[in-house]
């Protein structure tokens, strides 16, 4: 939009505006609630990154940025006055920006600003009103339009470093030349920022353990009670021979405590407060080229560039997965395991736990169980063990197009625009379940608190008294890396869009 010029101006420049596409040769008053976030506030705000200068906008309102488990984990979007994602319109110098690969949980689809550098934008117009007849549907709460620094000459160096919770650093540089028939503009910046875990955070860390400083655990706030170790309860085959619980109390893991978990009750309880990152670690590579040389007959040749790289690692703990095998819940565990030290003197039910030193094959006899339980637990719930999710973001764009004027009054744009954005995933402990269940059975993986406690116990049973397998007689508790791997895959995951635009506007 723009406001009228003062009376003494002798020559009114053209003005482009941001809602219409027509263009005009005369100044007018625009009824369009138009809000620009100039270069003045750009630079006095300290933003490091596109997403910082987010906050800025009293317009936006439901915008996120690299939100927690979530599949726009390291995107930032504008998000006008609450009305979704897909209701704003992002562009750049007047054009479509691109889709992001990734979309929310109702998919709604954005513009990831993320893929932008810090130094190549000399203001942000943002268009509070809808503007879907010039614009369509994607831009029913509006259109933010970012402007780029073109005619911009010489060379510019930046930098930033920020300690708080986590660290983070930037670096930008900027590079302009003008000469007679046209201009070039490169700009190009590189971000990167520690992680976080939930305890990071008094605030959180006061949530979840005890304020009064005894160290213990706040239930209800980061516990699981599915655990690892677990819990348990008898289990007996059913006459179609499947798995079902056969009754009675369930009882936590006998070194529940000892081996990483916190004993409530009946329950072997996971603390995963610092089981996954509540920030990523976040790298950026993000470079935008700008051009325009004058043709013959006042025509002009207009390019736009841009690529960027970013990549996220978000540090995982001990999953779970729902696919039990026993009815009523629960993962088998058969009573020869070289490591089910329970047993049922009653035949009621209700479990004996009898330690490995006083097991005596003659006269003890284990019970099948159904194990309320996770394959990892505190051997990956910290940030030294957690396995990486990774994610890595590629979008390339490329803008060619032309300004010609037919005569002193008419004047035609056209211009071809392609945006690619990709994403690469890959999500770590993908549980194989049957053949977790597989290594359960056999007597291969150990789901007991002794792998931990005591990984070099030696089992007490022996195939005359428990029916044991052969393999497993003198087995170790210690659980073997190569059954872990049998069963603890990486899921890999990729994503595309692809937009291309061709427009052309005689006005």
């Amino acid at each position: 939009m723009a406001s009228a010029a003062p009376a003494d101006q002798g020559v009114i420049e053209e003005v482009i505006v941001t809602g219409s596409l027509v263009r005009s040769g005369t100044v007018f008053d625009g009824r369009g609630p138009v809000q620009t976030l100039d270069t003045l506030r750009i630079e006095t705000s300290g933003a490091m990154q596109p997403v910082d200068l987010l906050k800025n906008l009293t317009a936006n309102s439901g915008s996120s940025h690299a939100e927690e488990q979530s599949s726009r984990q390291g995107v930032s979007q504008f998000s006008l006055r609450g009305l979704g994602l897909s209701s704003t319109l992002t562009l750049i110098n007047g054009r479509r920006a691109g889709i992001a690969p990734v979309g929310n949980n109702t998919a709604n689809t954005f513009f990831d600003i993320n893929t932008l550098p810090m130094t190549m934008i000399e203001r942000i117009e943002v268009l509070r009103d809808g503007a879907s007849a010039t614009y369509g549907s994607e831009a029913v709460a509006g259109v933010a339009n970012i402007i780029t620094r073109n005619g911009f000459e010489g060379l510019e160096l930046s930098g930033g470093y920020r300690d708080a919770s986590n660290t983070s650093h930037d670096l930008g540089v900027a590079f302009g030349r003008v000469f007679g028939q046209g201009q070039f503009n490169v700009f190009g910046a590189h971000y990167r920022a520690d992680e976080n875990f939930r305890l990071d955070f008094d605030w959180l860390r006061w949530r979840a353990y005890d304020p009064d400083g005894d160290g213990n655990i706040v239930e209800g706030s980061f516990d699981s009670g599915i655990g690892a170790p677990g819990s348990y309860r008898r289990a007996t085959h059913a006459p179609d021979g499947s798995f079902v619980l056969y009754g009675g109390p369930q009882v936590p893991d006998a070194d529940c405590t000892a081996a990483g978990g916190y004993r409530s009750a009946d329950t072997c309880r996971y603390d995963f407060a610092n089981s996954r990152a509540i920030l990523p670690v976040e790298k950026r590579d993000q470079w935008f080229a700008t051009g325009d040389w004058m043709l013959g007959g006042g025509a002009t040749f207009f390019a736009e560039l841009g690529y960027s790289r970013n990549r996220m690692r978000d540090p995982i703990g001990a999953l779970i997965f729902s696919n039990a095998n026993v009815d009523g819940g629960g993962i088998w565990v058969p009573a020869n395991h070289p490591f089910n030290f329970w047993t049922d003197p009653d035949d009621d039910g209700e479990l004996t736990y009898v330690a490995p030193a006083h097991w005596d094959p003659a006269t003890d006899e284990a019970v099948d169980l159904s194990c309320a339980c996770r394959p990892l637990g505190v051997d990956v719930n910290n940030r030294e063990n957690a396995v990486d999710l990774k994610r890595e973001f590629l979008n390339e764009r490329v803008v060619l197009g032309a300004e010609v004027p037919f005569n002193e009054r008419w004047l035609g744009v056209g211009y071809l625009a392609r945006a690619r954005s990709r994403l690469h995933e890959s999500q770590p402990h993908s549980w194989d379940a049957r053949r977790w269940w597989q290594s359960m059975a056999s007597g291969a993986w150990n789901p007991f608190g002794t792998r931990l406690t005591e990984p070099d116990l030696v089992t007490p049973k022996t195939v005359e008294g428990d029916g044991l397998d052969a393999t497993n007689v003198g087995a170790v508790a210690g659980n073997d890396p190569e059954t872990l791997a049998s069963f603890d895959g990486t899921d890999p995951m990729t994503a595309t869009t692809v937009q291309e635009v061709g427009e052309v506007v005689v006005s």
